[in-house]
């Protein structure tokens, strides 16, 4: 019986192995040396689903576990090397499909741009660019594009939603080409669904003024521009999600977006008390002594954003965002502190209850008034409003947690501010036609920022084992006002 159940066990190994097949190979250059960094990938045939994605080893070697049958295409390329794409089969006998060596040339035509017809690559780098093709990288249905970036390689999204690519931070996020709420990259990853986006580039760029000009300044950032499929190009789209659960936690969201004839409108919403802010709270870095760490944050959004205008001559883009958070934290420890001779026990507890009103405006305006004349105007405005409230009880007894006091500490502490900045930027560059190469540029700034603070704090401390004296309370009160502006002009 024992061998029969032996028997049975192995046929069946034999058979799961039969229906996930590894598929491997080695790549060498034309002298037979091992190449390392050949991107290869594993596609379905003819859907053009990728199973598996990978760089080659050291070794030159790839390998692809858990393939089932059918048929596909293996797909290497590597910069300055011309591609191999290798149609294969894997049957339902196969376990172990080795390809052997292949060997990459050297390309003998550089090309600025290559069109694939049959299969696309995954990744692609073009100079200072990464393109990658979402379709490539599954994701489930609904999903955002935070969660097609967690996918791609080389591309990071950590816990407060902030993306690095090759140890660069993402400052924005561009739809098409166009800004999509400014720097606030949360927008886009959290709020647009995945499904919108045919190619996902990466893309490293000098600052406005030099793109403008074309003279270097030496600034570069990294941005991420977000391709939209054809048929969403043109017409209406948009999504409503929305969840209720234990504890009284809910989350909703929505967003509806118009694109058409390279204008775009986008409005996005949500609410929800689960800690997962859609968006960027730039109004708790305003103040000092603002804030907690930790709890339950509600929070509400809404937000516009445009782009408006015929063909590239004068276009009119920007956002208005508004947003509301209220963040509660509470805690409760209890210490008990035990040494020969001593035995202590101290509870004590803290609250705190955030509150904050954030509302910005950016808008862009672009005009190229002639073919050697180019005007751009960037105006800025936010206002932000924040109030907290802040306690904390602690009590220390002697003998344990039941015995007599020793002294307490109540601290309670209110905190109200407000802040308004606006700022401007007024770019206009000349080209001199006669002379290629040569222009004239003019750069102005404005910067008007108010901060008001109000702060109020006490303590009261009790000592209960002395001799009765006043010295047995301690009590501290303080007041603070604090007024903050700046008033600037550059050009």
């Amino acid at each position: 019986m024992k061998k029969a159940i032996l028997v049975l066990t192995l046929l069946l190994l034999i058979s799961t192995l039969s229906e996930a097949a590894v598929v491997r190979g080695k790549v060498v250059d034309s002298d037979s040396m091992p190449l390392q960094g050949v991107t290869s990938q594993i596609i379905a045939y003819p859907d053009s689903v990728r199973k598996g994605y990978m760089i080659t080893t050291a070794q030159g070697n790839f390998s692809f576990k858990g393939i089932t049958p059918g048929n596909y295409v293996i797909n290497l390329t590597m910069v300055g090397m011309d591609d191999i794409r290798k149609i294969i089969e894997v049957r339902d006998t196969t376990t172990v499909l080795d390809l052997g060596t292949l060997k990459m040339t050297e390309t003998s035509v550089t090309l600025d741009d290559a069109v694939v017809t049959a299969v696309k690559a995954a990744v692609v780098a073009k100079q200072d660019t990464i393109e990658f093709n979402a379709g490539s990288f599954k994701t489930q249905a609904n999903s955002s594009v935070e969660d097609l970036l967690k996918k791609l390689p080389g591309v990071e999204v950590d816990s407060e939603g902030t993306i690095t690519s090759g140890g660069k931070t993402v400052t924005k996020i561009l739809v098409d080409g166009k800004e999509f709420f400014g720097d606030d990259t949360k927008m886009a990853t959290k709020n647009l669904p995945s499904d919108l986006v045919d190619k996902v580039q990466v893309v490293d760029r000098k600052s406005d003024l030099a793109r403008i000009t074309g003279v270097d300044d030496g600034e570069e950032e990294t941005i991420i521009n977000l391709t939209v499929k054809k048929n969403m190009k043109n017409g209406w789209f948009g999504s409503v999600e929305g969840g209720y659960g234990t504890d009284k936690r809910y989350e909703g969201k929505f967003n509806v977006s118009t694109f058409t004839d390279n204008n775009q409108i986008s409005l996005v919403g949500g609410a929800n008390n689960t800690n997962n802010l859609g968006f960027m709270d730039s109004g708790r870095g305003r103040f000092s002594s603002f804030g907690s760490s930790g709890g339950i944050t509600s929070s509400q959004q809404l937000g516009l954003n445009f782009n408006l205008g015929k063909s590239d001559k004068f276009r009119v883009g920007g956002n208005i965002f508004y947003t509301h958070t209220d963040r509660n934290s509470e805690s409760q420890t209890n210490t008990e502190y035990t040494q020969p001779g001593v035995n202590e026990f101290k509870s004590s507890s803290s609250s705190t209850r955030d509150k904050g009103h954030n509302l910005r405006a950016n808008f862009r305006i672009e005009w190229k008034i002639d073919p050697n004349n180019t005007l751009d105007f960037r105006p800025q405005f936010s206002f932000n409003s924040r109030n907290t409230q802040s306690g904390g009880e602690s009590f220390m007894r002697n003998g344990g947690f039941d015995g007599d006091l020793v002294n307490s500490n109540i601290t309670r502490q209110f905190n109200h501010g407000t802040s308004y900045n606006a700022s401007g930027q007024l770019i206009f560059n000349h080209n001199f036609p006669s002379r290629p190469g040569r222009s004239f540029s003019v750069q102005a700034n404005y910067e008007f920022s108010d901060t008001k603070q109000h702060s109020t704090s006490w303590s009261d401390i009790e000592y209960y084992l002395t001799s009765g004296s006043e010295d047995d309370t301690d009590k501290l009160y303080r007041f603070l006002d604090n007024h903050q502006w700046n008033n600037s002009v550059g050009a």
